[in-house]
């Protein structure tokens, strides 16, 4: 896929993507937001927010870009943290133009910087819970037609035939990682520290009920494998090896496939699906559009604006 934004001198990242459409944040995130169709190559680059901030800088921005049926609109929905318990929550419309902020009770610190499950109208993320929630870890929702959060509880992620004790300290050293699957989500659990990993696939088969999570299935063990990356729709999961390049486990074989690529280990997987999806206001692109791209000095900390002087 050609990403002509990269002759810009920030770097890119991706945030989302919805029935063809591509939501990009340059770095640092949230100070240029782009919706781009890579088939049509239109783009937006959209409007900074008028929402009134505080004093103090953001710590973190959390982004999730999806589309309302609803209100046949796709929205982009920034969460930008400052100290607990300040956070302000934002919603753009493409077919507004607009940005405008909603009162949500923030009780928790998402682990990403954007959503990569977005099912049901529903962005998801992993999360760690404040005040009652205890701190404990859990997956959080957005509704984008409700506009409100919620959050599900975790799987028992115990191997059989082990102790109590056992079974805590392993839960300990569990990593998992949120993945769509089909119309509902699913967790793929894996020893952190392992270097023969074996993968627990758990499945919420009733969607928002926490107690319809199941064990799916397992597969492995696999020597130097690091880490889950994704699912692929039709239910491949996609991982990443100690050596930079990617595996491709098919649960219909039960074999895992070689993949000639190579890429760092903090990358990303969306789901995407080309389309000819038509973009409100959009610009046909030409590099000079985008040097002529405002980034909003919110976002913009007095370190980056250093960098870009030298």
């Amino acid at each position: 896929m050609d990403i002509p934004f990269l002759s810009i001198s920030k770097p890119l990242r991706i945030s989302g993507s919805c029935n063809g459409l591509v939501c990009l944040s340059v770095m640092p995130v949230g100070s240029i937001l782009v919706i781009w169709n890579p088939a049509t190559r239109v783009f937006k680059d959209l409007p900074h927010s008028t929402v009134k901030r505080p004093n103090a800088g953001p710590i973190k921005v959390v982004l999730g870009f999806g589309f309302d049926s609803g209100s046949n609109d796709y929205k982009v929905l920034r969460i930008v943290n400052f100290c607990y318990p300040l956070n302000q929550v934002e919603i753009y419309s493409l077919r507004e133009d607009t940005w405008r902020e909603i009162q949500a009770d923030v009780r928790f610190i998402i682990f990403e910087a954007s959503s990569r499950v977005f099912v049901r109208g529903r962005f998801h993320w992993t999360a760690l819970g404040f005040r009652e929630l205890n701190g404990r870890e859990l997956i959080v929702t957005f509704d984008l037609g409700q506009e409100v959060f919620s959050h599900f509880m975790l799987p028992n992620f115990s191997r059989e035939n082990e102790s109590s004790d056992d079974d805590e300290e392993d839960e300990g050293r569990l990593g998992w990682h949120l993945v769509a699957w089909k119309d509902s989500i699913g967790l793929i659990a894996y020893p952190n520290h392992s270097q023969n990993k074996t993968f627990d696939m758990w499945i919420m088969n009733e969607y928002g009920v926490a107690e319809s999570w199941t064990k799916y299935m397992s597969f492995g063990p696999y020597p130097r494998v690091n880490k889950p990356l994704g699912c692929r729709m039709n239910g491949e999961v996609l991982l990443h090896k100690e050596n930079g390049e990617l595996g491709l486990y098919e649960p219909g074989t039960q074999e895992l496939k070689n993949v000639p690529v190579s890429v760092p280990c903090f990358s990303e997987v969306f789901n995407h699906v080309e389309s000819m999806v038509p973009i409100n206001g959009g610009k046909d692109l030409e590099p000079a559009n985008m040097c002529m791209v405002v980034p909003d000095r919110f976002f913009v900390r007095k370190f980056d604006l250093m960098l870009d002087l030298v």
